[in-house]
C-alpha cells in the first residue's frame, strides 16, 4: 500500500543540531577569547581594546 509511509527511524538532523549546536558555540567562544588574549599580549594591548572581524 503506497498510501502509508514506510517505517523509518528518522534523520535525526534536528536532534543533532540541538545537541551539537551549543557545543560548537561554546568552543567558538573559547577560541575567540583565546585569540584575543594572545593577540593582546603580542600587541601589548588590552583584550577589550581589540575587535575580531
Amino acid at each position: 500500500d503506497t498510501a502509508l509511509p514506510g517505517f523509518g527511524i528518522g534523520t535525526f538532523g534536528s536532534r543533532t543540531t540541538a545537541a551539537a549546536g551549543s557545543t560548537v558555540l561554546l568552543a567558538a567562544e573559547a577560541v575567540r577569547e583565546k585569540a584575543l588574549r594572545l593577540a593582546a599580549q603580542q600587541l601589548e594591548a588590552a583584550p577589550d581594546d581589540l575587535v575580531l572581524a
